[in-house]
């Protein structure tokens, strides 16, 4: 598809590293970026409602710059899992220096014109988003809980809960697991969308997501 070029004189914004091994392995070559503009904005068509967060995916690894698109491009045509992220790729420069092909997304974040949930209020019984995030402990930004018996940790990347809601979304998490440990189709029913479940299953078993079991990956509820 192509994009009307469009530019913002004086879009004053904010610039931080974005990533783990980005940035430990290729800061010297082409790390990753996190964008915050001082005002909200649609950057290039991606946004279904303007936003001040965005990031910038380097794809080092991947010298063809395809795979974060092609899985992106899959996961939309099997239409079970929500929130697919529209993304563009650009050419940046930073203080005139070209730094090379960069892929363009809005954060991963609750909110408006992204993860549109409802996880306000006081009710403990709320909407939520997790990440999988097993270095959460050592960067101590987010709440964090850890799955019963297993060691793994999720960040609670809702903003605001308060401890009821903390308590039940840990919870909530610790029955599904159960419930998918029981061999119940039925219990696992009672916590998540199967369809969606299945699929993103068979995406991360196809396209080997190395992520998939430490990091980067997302849970969401309504």
């Amino acid at each position: 598809t192509l994009i009307e070029s469009r530019c913002f004189e004086n879009a004053a914004c904010t610039v931080r590293g974005h990533g783990n091994s980005s940035w430990i392995f290729m800061r010297d070559e082409k790390p990753s970026y996190r964008l915050k503009l001082a005002e909200k904005a649609d950057l290039l068509g991606i946004s279904p409602e303007p936003v001040r967060d965005y990031v910038l995916i380097s794809n080092h690894q991947d010298k063809l710059m395809l795979r974060n698109w092609t899985v992106q491009h899959l996961a939309g045509l099997l239409g079970t899992i929500p929130y697919v992220r529209e993304s563009v790729y650009v050419n940046l420069y930073v203080n005139g220096g070209y730094r090379g092909v960069y892929q363009l997304f809005v954060k991963i974040e609750t909110g408006k014109g992204r993860i549109d949930i409802d996880d306000s209020g006081e009710e403990a019984d709320t909407g939520f988003l997790l990440e999988l995030d097993m270095r959460v402990a050592e960067e101590g930004k987010k709440p964090y809980f850890e799955l019963p018996g297993t060691g793994v940790l999720f960040a609670v990347k809702s903003d605001g809960a308060n401890e009821a809601q903390l308590a039940f979304i840990k919870d909530y998490v610790s029955g599904f697991y159960s419930a998918i440990r029981s061999g119940s189709r039925e219990a696992v029913e009672q916590y998540a969308d199967l369809d969606s479940l299945l699929d993103i299953f068979i995406l991360e078993e196809f396209t080997r997501e190395r992520d998939a079991g430490f990091s980067s990956f997302y849970i969401v509820r309504d």
